[in-house]
């Protein structure tokens, strides 16, 4: 009776996993350190627009997503 071989390596899956362990983490090393927000510029004196970045940055550095149509903001 023949011994088992063992199971096929693809030397591509190898060195995508090598890459994917030395690949940096997406998210930045301190995720509560933001852009800080210019001191002269707070929300209440800001066009529509600049206000609607302003809450779509919020919301992309907390995770959230899609969320633009959301008429509260935290």
């Amino acid at each position: 009776m023949e011994a088992p071989r063992p199971a096929r390596v693809d030397p591509d899956n190898l060195a995508i996993r090598d890459q994917v362990r030395q690949d940096p983490p997406i998210r930045p090393a301190n995720p509560a350190r933001g852009i800080p927000k210019h001191p002269a510029a707070p929300e209440t004196k800001l066009s529509m627009a600049a206000s609607r970045d302003v809450r779509w940055l919020k919301e992309y550095r907390r995770g959230a997503r899609n969320s633009l149509n959301k008429t509260v903001t935290i």
